[in-house]
């Protein structure tokens, strides 16, 4: 029997941070603050299905009461663990939504999303 686990949090994931170069594509360095905050408002309806890895920097952080990663890898590995993609999450997680509430800049330039998460968890006991 699953059971549903909702998480509030507020992210902070730096997208393109403004004191960087980012090489890595011809997108990068037309990219507005508006068209990432559009590229989040996809991701999270989809639940990145597909990370859309040109918008974001290689250095990406992810900070809630419950994780804190650093690196695209391991945000891609997490979104992909949660949303039951990996051979780990299908065990444990089904069922896996976002649901965005807000997506705004703060004073220092990065990107602040606040969201909760939905998904159901087969390992709880009860």
């Amino acid at each position: 029997m699953a059971r549903v686990l909702l998480l509030a949090a507020g992210v902070n994931a730096l997208v393109a941070p403004p004191t960087q170069q980012r090489p890595r594509s011809a997108l990068r360095a037309a990219v507005s603050k508006a068209d990432v905050m559009k590229c989040l408002g996809r991701e999270y309806r989809s639940f990145f299905a597909p990370l859309e890895d040109e918008y974001y920097s290689s250095s990406v952080t992810f900070d809630d009461p419950l994780n804190s990663l650093s690196g695209l890898k391991a945000y891609r590995n997490n979104v992909d663990m949660l949303a039951g993609r990996t051979l780990f999450g299908g065990l444990l997680f089904s069922d896996a939504a976002i649901n965005l509430h807000d997506v705004r800049e703060l004073d220092d330039g990065r990107l602040q999303t606040r969201w909760t998460l939905r998904v159901c968890f087969s390992a709880l006991p009860w």
